[in-house]
């Protein structure tokens, strides 16, 4: 444990399938206007725009005197462009506050949204650590899958199209002050989008365990979420209508995102980062691909910890780190079974039909060279355990062409 570490956590989460009872109250009360009505922007995607989910928080809202201006032009790996429309579209709406209904990307859209109407400043202005410097307009999330944990982290990811890059924000501002899980909301989830959702929460919990700057509060976290998903995801995916897998599965993501807000993630998500920012591919699906090689390469040194990330999973006959006494398992044990994490997590991940490799997902050999320089200068290398070089990233990269 290090001399030193601190946790936070601003957002307050609320859960089950009553969470949206009080939806309309806990708004006015963070937009401060009592029990007079208000306007929001609601910021969706353009396949919820419409849908079910959508409609029910609209319903909810306007029964509870708020008025939600629905913006749903997000799109998977949301763009700049797209943060600007939003900010505007929360200027003429003359709004309070903003509800996020949706997956990952509306999420992250509407926390850079916050960002340009809070300050005032364009959204190219506000990019890399700590650049805000106070609170921003309230902002509720309500997630519809259960991955990326945004309804809690620090962080947003957006797309600047022009570059092909994926731009970062992190500031402990960005969190939402409200969170709110809603189980039946992710029944719907194809069952691909489940799975690789799922296995993107599975990489904050893993990249947070393994982490330089892990510390107990988020090695708590990481290890109970990972448990669960590893129990729950494939009951998710082969039935959406599992409300009991569903649940579990929203809480083990909301853990997951909590995990790495200090902590952060590593190699995994740099790789992630790289493929979806050039190539277009799905966060979750990207992180699927990435996931074992990333933990594959930092194996060494860290046997213990995978070891124990494996045994609260509960893959079976794996060694204990350390005994009642302190006297640990003899390295060549640990080395055994760190690499059963490892081949475990592939088989996990394969066994929900989610597959492994770049060409199936529709890129080449070429972009070796491009994925790589590309995490080379991710910022989530800062906490990885072990410093890749270019050649480390590109075997990794190859490894799932």
């Amino acid at each position: 444990m290090s001399d030193f570490f601190q946790f936070q956590l601003p957002t307050r989460v609320v859960a089950g399938e009553q969470a949206l009872a009080g939806l309309a109250d806990e708004v006015k009360a963070l937009a401060g206007t009592g029990d007079g009505g208000c306007r929001v922007l609601l910021v969706s995607d353009r396949d919820l725009a419409d849908a079910e989910p959508v409609r029910l928080v609209v319903d909810v809202l306007r029964s509870g005197g708020v008025e939600p201006e629905v913006f749903g032009e997000v799109v998977p790996d949301s763009s700049v462009a797209i943060v600007r429309e939003g900010a505007e579209a929360y200027r003429s709406a003359e709004a309070a506050a903003l509800v996020a209904v949706g997956g990952g990307s509306s999420l992250d859209t509407a926390k850079a949204i916050n960002m340009m109407v809070s300050t005032g400043q364009d959204l190219l202005d506000l990019q890399g650590v700590g650049v805000l410097d106070h609170p921003l307009r309230p902002l509720v999330a309500i997630p519809t899958t259960a991955g990326t944990g945004s309804e809690v982290t620090f962080f947003a990811m957006i797309r600047d199209a022009e570059r092909g890059e994926k731009l970062p924000f992190v500031s402990s501002y960005l969190a939402p002050h409200l969170a709110v899980l809603v189980p039946r909301l992710t029944a719907g989830m194809p069952a691909m989008l489940t799975a690789t959702t799922g296995v993107d929460a599975l990489t904050h919990a893993v990249e947070a365990f393994l982490s330089a700057n892990r510390d107990p509060i988020s090695d708590a976290l990481a290890l109970r979420a990972a448990a669960l998903i590893w129990r729950y995801l494939p009951r998710a995916t082969a039935c959406g209508s599992d409300l009991e897998a569903r649940a579990h599965m929203q809480v083990a993501a909301c853990l997951a995102g909590m995990a790495f807000n200090h902590p952060m993630v590593g190699v995994v998500h740099a790789l992630a980062h790289a493929l979806g920012g050039r190539y277009g591919v799905p966060h979750g699906l990207a992180n699927a691909i990435f996931l074992p090689e990333g933990m594959r390469f930092n194996l060494p040194g860290n046997e213990c910890r995978l070891v124990e990330l494996g045994r609260a999973m509960g893959i079976p006959d794996l060694p204990a780190p350390a005994d009642p006494g302190g006297v640990s398992a003899e390295p060549e044990a640990l080395r055994d079974g760190a690499l059963k994490v490892v081949e475990e997590t592939a088989r996990f991940i394969d066994s929900l039909g989610i597959r492994r490799s770049l060409r199936a997902a529709g890129v080449g050999e070429e972009a070796v060279p491009v994925l790589a320089e590309l995490a080379l200068s991710d910022g989530s290398l800062a906490a990885n355990p072990r410093w890749p070089e270019f050649d480390d990233l590109a075997a990794m990269v190859r490894a799932v062409l």
